[in-house]
């Protein structure tokens, strides 16, 4: 049994005498895209949802990598080249997360990204209320309509902000409204409250 114990350790010892460096390869990386300064300026941003994680080759000293995974490492895309809107090909650059950790990346893999130009505007809501229906005695009271809130920010790709002409809510209810009632919109998720007051009534004489 000894004898098996000290040829283990041997075993071990040439492998790293034999062997300093070795490769090992590190999946499912998160990778970032943090915006620079020229694309902020700009109102440039990536268009789309996540990024796919990346994989990383690492080469060192197997007793410092054996043991490295995903969580050890930091990926984010190599924005320097954005200056527009447009579609690029950009570099994803991969770095330990610590300067102890004795290894290499070696790494040369890209991402497709497609970069807009956004535009915010602020909108003041109005509200549609052609689908709504009151009892016959009553009419809604257009003056006492509120919404809440009554103005909405939207942001996104500039041609599509530019083309919105107004901000409308337009509430429906299946039920006969018979009194002052509270609805929410389901486009914007606005919260309408409409004042509903009786018309004056009509009395007839023999």
């Amino acid at each position: 049994m000894f004898a098996f114990v000290i040829a283990v350790v041997i075993w071990f010892a040439i492998s790293f005498q034999l062997f300093p460096t070795v490769t090992e390869h590190v999946p499912n990386i998160p990778v970032t895209a943090a915006p620079t300064a020229l694309m902020l300026e700009k109102n440039l941003e990536i268009s789309g949802s996540t990024i796919a994680d990346t994989n990383a080759v690492v080469t060192g000293k197997r007793f410092d990598i054996s043991k490295l995974s995903a969580a050890d490492f930091k990926a984010y895309l190599d924005l320097s080249e954005v200056d527009r809107p447009g579609e690029y090909t950009v570099k994803i650059i991969v770095q330990p997360q610590s300067e102890n950790f004795g290894c290499e990346v070696v790494n040369s893999n890209t991402a497709h990204i497609k970069v807009i130009e956004t535009l915010t505007r602020e909108f003041t809501v109005t509200a549609d209320l052609s689908g709504i229906t009151v009892r016959d005695d009553m009419k809604i009271d257009t003056n006492s309509v509120t919404i809440k809130p009554d103005r909405v920010t939207i942001s996104g790709e500039r041609g599509f902000v530019s083309s919105i002409a107004s901000a409308v809510v337009k509430p429906a209810s299946s039920e006969v409204l018979p009194e002052t009632t509270e609805l929410r919109a389901a486009a914007l998720y606005r919260s309408l409250l409409m004042a509903v007051t009786r018309l004056p009534t009509t009395r007839r004489f023999p």
